[in-house]
């Protein structure tokens, strides 16, 4: 299904948010897998649930409900590659201080902000992406509440549709 095109190693160390960033494959994805990534992300409606209370756990039991485990595991493997080319987009605008990385352009200074911000842009959805992606200054306009990342954050293995309640 996936190829991997290139890989990154990481100068993080594994404990940091950012270590996965940075070694995690990039995959393609043919153009049927894309939009129908792309359509589940727009089906989630990140846009809505970041500005208010979110039940990360519960969204998440829906959506493996709705799409299966697998779908939903594939969908995590896709947000990181996106989120791994963003990243890469990212590091042009970013100078280093010491061991951490403090990005001039973005309104954080923080690995755990701009990993948040990362995920909250493919959150948004692919329109919001793809400008993003081409124009990084662009996106620093766009503050995350919270993040997107939270929805793949549990262990997806738990959630077997057979065993879930809804409410």
């Amino acid at each position: 299904m996936n190829t991997i095109a290139e890989k990154r190693t990481s100068t993080y160390p594994q404990g940091n948010p950012y270590y996965r960033l940075h070694t995690k494959a990039y995959k393609t994805y043919s153009s049927l897998e894309e939009d129908s990534f792309w359509h589940i992300i727009d089906m989630i409606n990140w846009k809505e649930l970041s500005h208010g209370y979110c039940d990360y756990e519960k969204i998440t039991r829906q959506l493996v409900y709705k799409y299966g485990y697998k779908t939903l595991s594939d969908l995590s493997e896709f947000v990181d590659s996106k989120i791994v080319a963003l990243n890469v987009e990212l590091e042009k605008y970013d100078v280093p201080d010491g061991d951490s990385v403090i990005n001039t352009e973005l309104p954080f200074e923080s690995d755990d902000g701009t990993h948040d911000w990362l995920y909250h842009i493919v959150g948004l959805g692919r329109h919001v992406y793809e400008v993003v992606i081409k124009d990084i200054p662009l996106g620093s306009c766009i503050i995350p509440v919270e993040s997107f990342h939270y929805l793949f954050g549990c262990d997806l293995e738990n959630y077997n549709p057979d065993n879930i309640s809804l409410n």
